[in-house]
């Protein structure tokens, strides 16, 4: 089934209105990041902390150690492409899967994995900021295409981009029309429709919760198409959870474990436990990110789209084949 016609002309209209937001506020110059590829993250994350937020509003040249030429798109696509993949691992110990969908949540421990966890949620903040809308900066339209049973066309670009040998060569790409940020980019990774939310600064729901935990979506779930009352379940305005093996309670509201649900205050019950649980041990991590990414975005650029919109528009950059482009392009 396509997609409405109205929609996508108000889908679009947004990102006009986003890219215009860029473009008015790109700065001349550029930010310059000179890296291993030994030390990619870390030597990443340095550079990327030093420099001041205005030096992450202009075009971004990559130059590897070692590899030294010219950037024409290429290099800084693979950069943000790398960076973020090993950023995003949950090996790294900062973002963990959720369930079996593979959206990525903040780890609540992500303390433990590395001590520095508030300055790379920062970094990492900065970088999303950095990722989005091409510009014009290293491309140029080429025309769209409508993908059906996805949110909108898609435009094709053709990108400018050096082979092994430096020769150049036209690389049909495909932009998912995204609001994400200043340069366009590949990033490796995608996050729960709740922290799109957050991002918005928009409050959660149950269903929110649905991919997150689909167990405990599911017990909350009952709650709310129960009467308590008759159940008797004996709950109380308290949270459990279970941290290096030790049980943990939190209390939803002061007070709360001397509150007991009922019929008539469960609505407040599921309201703050949804609450907590999307956010347990989170804050201060969410709080860095977010401080990071609007560093680089004015977070009233982004109130135009919704948390699906803005889901779509971190996917950022997927290369298709020229057969399927010239199949479904509208020129």
């Amino acid at each position: 089934m396509g997609v409405p016609v109205q929609y996508e002309r108000n889908f679009r209209a947004k990102l006009a209105y986003f890219r215009a937001q860029c473009s008015s506020h790109f700065l001349n110059g550029h930010a310059r990041l000179c890296i291993s590829r030994e030390g990619l993250l870390e030597e990443s994350f340095q550079q990327i902390q030093r420099l001041p937020a205005s030096e992450l509003r202009k075009r971004l040249r990559i130059t590897f150690l070692g590899e030294e030429g010219l950037d024409y798109g290429g290099i800084a696509r693979e950069w943000f492409l790398r960076v973020s993949r090993d950023f995003f691992n949950p090996m790294f110990g900062l973002f963990e899967y959720t369930g079996a969908h593979y959206s990525l949540q903040i780890n609540p421990a992500s303390d433990v994995a590395n001590v520095a966890h508030l300055d790379y949620f920062h970094f990492i903040g900065r970088v999303i900021g950095m990722v989005g809308v091409f510009s014009n900066l290293y491309a140029r339209c080429f025309g769209s295409v409508l993908v059906p049973g996805l949110i909108s066309t898609y435009e094709v670009w053709i990108v400018p981009f050096m082979d092994l040998n430096n020769h150049f060569i036209p690389l049909l790409a495909v932009d998912i029309t995204k609001p994400a940020l200043f340069h366009g980019r590949c990033i490796d990774g995608g996050f729960t429709l709740a922290f799109y939310k957050r991002i918005l600064g928009r409050k959660t729901c149950l269903q929110d919760l649905e991919l997150v935990d689909h167990d405990f979506y599911q017990s909350l779930a009952f709650i709310r198409d129960n009467d308590v009352d008759e159940l008797d379940l004996e709950l109380y305005f308290n949270g459990n959870y279970y941290k290096f093996d030790s049980l943990q309670e939190e209390e939803l509201k002061p007070g709360g474990r001397e509150i007991k649900v009922t019929e008539a205050n469960k609505m407040e019950y599921l309201k703050l436990m949804v609450e907590w649980r999307l956010n347990r041990g989170v804050g201060e991590q969410t709080e860095a990110f977010l401080k990071g990414l609007f560093e680089v975005v004015d977070p009233s650029w982004l109130q135009v789209f919704d948390e699906r919109e803005l889901e779509v528009g971190l996917l950022t950059i997927s290369i298709l084949s020229v057969s399927f482009v010239l199949k479904h392009s509208i020129y």
